[in-house]
């Protein structure tokens, strides 16, 4: 089963021009990490829709501006207040914000990762196979805080985090044959906790936004 679902991912991913993760795979992140308390109060008290902002993260590799994109706008609090914070809170702002979340923890080209590694076909792998993975269930919010909980704390640990599985995930695919000179390789193996690295930072920065909102 895992090479047909190889053979497939190797073909779609030749064939599609795929940013960050897919449509599926952000929706699928975005709902998980909506299911936090905290979250929901929030998107609640602003009278936002879950689904809404599931769907605005799935298509926003589309729909967002280029100037709403990258991992150095909400890598410190400075940024993010610059940034984020005079944006309104709206469902289409919160999916950009959760989608660019989710995008900074692809091991390869994106940031923060594109500072050690980036190969585009390995990045076209992994998010061409994410579609077909499941996301890990949402566990304790203190679980994934980083200690001291503020904000540039989460993201300089959510930093850390992402260099690690970038290294990992370079290290995997110089390492064997087929990964390093014909780009196939299954990407289950790490897929899981670049979502978990997604959640970390989703807790503080995207609640972050609308908590503290004027």
């Amino acid at each position: 089963m895992k090479k047909l679902i190889l053979c497939l991912m190797v073909i779609l991913s030749c064939n599609i021009l795929v940013y960050g993760w897919g449509p599926g795979a952000h929706g699928a992140l975005a709902n998980r990490i909506m299911e936090d308390s905290d979250i929901t109060y929030e998107i609640s008290a602003w009278g936002l829709s879950k689904s809404s902002i599931s769907t605005e993260a799935s298509i926003a590799d589309v729909t967002m501006p280029d100037q709403y994109k990258g991992w150095g706008q909400f890598d410190s609090l400075e940024h993010f207040n610059a940034n984020w914070m005079p944006r309104p809170v709206t469902n289409q702002m919160c999916g950009f914000l959760m989608h660019n979340i989710e995008d900074s923890s692809v091991p390869t080209c994106h940031c923060p990762a594109c500072n050690w590694y980036c190969k585009s076909c390995m990045e076209n792998q992994f998010e061409a196979q994410g579609e077909a993975y499941s996301t890990p269930a949402w566990p304790s919010p203190a679980y994934y805080a980083f200690e001291g909980n503020y904000f540039d704390p989460n993201t300089t640990g959510f930093y850390n985090d992402v260099h690690n599985l970038t290294l990992s995930f370079k290290s995997h695919n110089e390492s064997y044959f087929a990964c390093k000179y014909f780009c196939t390789c299954m990407t289950d193996w790490i897929d899981p906790n670049c979502r978990r690295a997604s959640m970390k930072l989703a807790w503080w920065t995207f609640w972050w936004f609308m908590a503290y909102h004027s």
